[in-house]
């Protein structure tokens, strides 16, 4: 790990030679500005930096900012990622459906994605590595911040990794992954957003699987650590046909004792050590859910749940040569925060019609505040001919995934997008972001900070458009066009 002084030092050249050789170059000082806050986030999210006092954090930062390029906004913005809501998915992505193999359970699966996709056979490439219907599974994972995968085709996951790399720079995310592998070419995988997440830390042994001994049918289980969110995450391939809840508390437990046998879990505050699991458990019979419920599974001394209310909120996710007549397909999380809202089950918005991902559908669990009566900074701008209240600290993917929520809950089939007037663009410059929109003679408050106290959520339609918003209570000097309120998400109808 690169210790501050060195790393002052290094920015210090940088600078130095930013300035005598590239001074007029925007583009290298926005590579350098980049290496800059890598190297940051390294620091902040290190095990010695985690285990300063608070004073010394502090006066490790004060350092930085005051010896580099990177100010305390950046800071505020590496820190407000790591702390943000989860939003994480489970998807086993058939080994034969990224083959593109008309063979074993996915057949049909494949056939659906070869006849939908008939210009290169079912690949996505002329290479013949990436399925189509896998290029579709890594786009839809790089809306994820962390997500496990089950029966990834090893010859395959590079191509496959890269997809997901790439999707996932388009959207700011910086995607690692850790592997563990079972049946020779058979792979479970952690797939995490390392500026969401910080680094992973593998806790299991490389290969390492379970099962009854004398069985053949040992598939795979993984556990990766991750110290800047405090938060244990377990991805399983379970076997067929056996006592789930006592091999899965056994390789718990195991899994526990690795953890505090560590030196990541030696520093960390195991008390409040969030733990996820993610995994195919091929419970077709659901036997793993009332025991689930009943609080049987745990680790590390906390029961683990879905964030359920009745077993028919468990999501039927298996598998396309069945129609679809199986749970099996789970995410548990020891963690329920009543400051927050959750959804479990298939991801918002999608039909497995037209999506076409694996035989398996995803299941996701999705963090989102709730943001009634709560109070947010911002400060009067003017954007183009409108006067915006520009809302600081909201996650634009937060409130977008609030929105979907909402529809969800309330039956309300839309097919929504984020607000258009969250991207507006003046020359070569973004100007959008969640916003409350103010009456065009508020133009002499510019530049004031002021409160905004948000409240309910509901749906408004006029003429060829759909927008859920919630609704904004201002400082009374304060008088929008119309009911203040700030949008959430948006469809325009043809």
């Amino acid at each position: 790990m690169i210790t501050v002084k060195n790393f002052i030092i290094l920015i210090l050249q940088n600078n130095i030679k930013m300035d005598v050789n590239n001074k007029h170059q925007n583009n290298q000082s926005k590579e350098n500005k980049k290496d800059s806050l890598k190297l940051v986030r390294q620091i902040v999210s290190s095990l010695k930096f985690l285990n300063y006092p608070s004073a010394k954090q502090y006066a490790t930062l004060a350092e930085i900012t005051s010896s580099s390029d990177v100010t305390n906004d950046d800071i505020s913005e590496i820190f407000r990622k790591y702390r943000s809501n989860l939003k994480l998915a489970s998807l086993n992505v058939g080994y034969n459906v990224m083959a593109n193999t008309l063979t074993g359970s996915e057949a049909p699966q494949v056939k659906l994605c070869q006849q939908a996709y008939q210009q290169n056979e079912g690949w996505h490439n002329s290479k013949r590595n990436l399925a189509s219907c896998s290029y579709n599974s890594a786009i839809f994972l790089s809306d994820y911040k962390l997500f496990g995968l089950q029966e990834v085709n090893r010859s395959l996951q590079k191509p496959f990794q890269d997809a997901i790399i790439h999707a996932g720079q388009q959207k700011g995310r910086d995607y690692q992954f850790i592997s563990s592998y079972y049946f020779g070419e058979f792979g479970i995988v952690i797939g995490y957003d390392r500026n969401e997440m910080g680094p992973g830390i593998q806790i299991t042994p490389n290969n390492y699987v379970f099962g009854d001994p004398g069985d053949k049918d040992i598939r795979g289980i993984q556990a990766v650590f991750f110290p800047v969110r405090n938060l244990l995450a377990i991805n399983v391939h379970a076997p067929h046909y056996i006592d789930l809840v006592y091999h899965l508390n056994a390789n718990f437990a195991y899994i526990g004792k690795l953890l505090m046998q560590s030196e990541a879990g030696k520093s960390a505050n195991l008390k409040e050590t969030r733990v996820i699991v993610t995994g195919d458990f091929n419970d077709f019979k659901g036997l793993l859910i009332e025991p689930t419920i009943e609080g049987k599974l745990t680790i590390l001394g906390k029961v683990l749940m879905m964030h359920i209310k009745a077993i028919e909120d468990v999501p039927i996710s298996c598998c396309t040569d069945t129609n679809y007549k199986y749970v099996g397909d789970y995410i548990f999380d020891s963690h329920n925060n009543n400051e927050k809202n959750y959804y479990y089950g298939l991801p918002l918005g999608y039909d497995r019609r037209i999506n076409l991902l694996s035989d398996h559908d995803p299941v996701v669990l999705i963090e989102v505040d709730d943001l009634k009566g709560k109070s947010f900074t911002g400060i009067i701008v003017i954007v183009g001919s409108y006067v915006e209240i520009r809302l600081k600290d909201l996650d634009e993917d937060m409130l977008f995934d609030l929105a979907k929520v909402y529809l969800k809950r309330n039956g309300i089939d839309w097919r929504v997008h984020k607000p258009f007037a969250w991207s507006v663009y003046h020359g070569h410059k973004k100007n959008g972001g969640p916003h409350v929109t103010l009456s065009s003679a508020m133009t002499k408050y510019q530049g004031q900070e002021v409160q905004v106290e948000l409240g309910d959520i509901y749906t408004y339609v006029s003429g060829n458009a759909r927008w859920v918003m919630i609704s904004a209570v201002l400082p009374s000097k304060l008088k929008c066009e119309y009911e203040c309120h700030m949008s959430l998400a948006e469809q325009r109808l043809k």
